[in-house]
């Protein structure tokens, strides 16, 4: 761990070797240096650490470790290596090894993936959810948006709206107006208020008054109507100087119906500063 901590590389191999050692405390600080050292190269050693671990400590120490170094390395060759160390993985080794496949955004690790969602065993589902849900990029959304409306087990359904939600929320190039259909998409799908306040929190940084079309009606909702009526201000405060005359209606329409509406008082009295403020002149005649 101290060599780790210092980036001694040129220790790497002496440290590998203390993954064969008998003592589970050094195979585990082992594990932690080369999460730290490695980027790739030593994975093949680490899997198989991973694989044979006999307590659940070694096994999760394996499994971060495994997991910071595919972030480092090349990516599909991680993959490589973790699929081929699956079809021998039994129990939580293999759910671990199907975890670790969602941070490699591989082709062949989504295929891997795909049939362990169709698997007999929850576990194993659960674990590809999961997989899926920590996936590097926006590829994946609709499989987990699939799953969050169609799993039977509530737990994977949170898991996969959870995922998604965070994929919305990754840096990219696409318009907009995609990621609004996405937020409404999400907010189809969404059961619980954590994952509804969630997607308003997208909404809110959005910077795009058409996103108040999916905020305003959930100012009345009490588990959200907050969360919902601070979205609106936000979004209200960051347009403020537009010039754009359907959104500037669009929004003083919004704090109107925040400041009547939402269940949080300070909102209401918020929303009709920022009325009063910015927005007066913009009110129906």
């Amino acid at each position: 761990c101290a060599l780790g901590a210092r980036g001694a590389r040129d220790c790497l191999p002496a440290i590998v070797a203390c993954l064969g050692d008998p003592d589970t405390r050094v195979r585990c600080g082992a594990l932690e240096a080369t999460s730290v050292l490695d980027r790739g190269k030593c994975l093949p050693q680490v899997v198989g650490r991973l694989v044979a671990a006999d307590s659940d400590t070694e096994r999760w120490a394996a499994e971060k470790a495994a997991e910071a170094i595919c972030k480092r390395g090349d990516r599909r060759r991680c993959a490589d290596v973790l699929l081929a160390a699956l079809p021998n993985a039994k129990g939580e080794a293999k759910r671990a090894l199907l975890r670790c496949l969602g941070t490699t955004g591989s082709p062949k690790a989504l295929d891997a993936l795909k049939a362990a969602l169709a698997d007999g065993d929850p576990a194993v589902r659960e674990a590809a959810v999961r997989a899926l849900a920590r996936w590097p990029d926006a590829s994946v959304a609709e499989q987990l948006l699939s799953v969050a409306k169609e799993a039977k087990e509530p737990k994977l359904r949170v898991i996969a709206l959870q995922g998604y939600i965070r994929l919305i929320g990754l840096p990219a190039k696409r318009p907009v107006g995609e990621t609004l259909s996405m937020c409404a998409a999400g907010l189809r799908a969404a059961e619980r208020p954590q994952e509804k306040r969630a997607i308003l929190s997208l909404l809110a940084g959005s910077g795009s008054a058409a996103a108040l079309k999916l905020v305003v009606p959930l100012v009345r909702d009490e588990s959200v109507g907050a969360e919902a009526g601070a979205a609106v201000i936000r979004l209200a405060d960051r347009l403020r100087r537009t010039r754009d005359k359907v959104a500037r209606m669009r929004i003083a329409d919004a704090l109107v119906q925040v400041s009547r509406d939402c269940p949080d008082q300070r909102r209401r009295k918020e929303a009709r500063r920022l009325l009063d403020r910015y927005y007066k002149n913009d009110l129906p005649k």
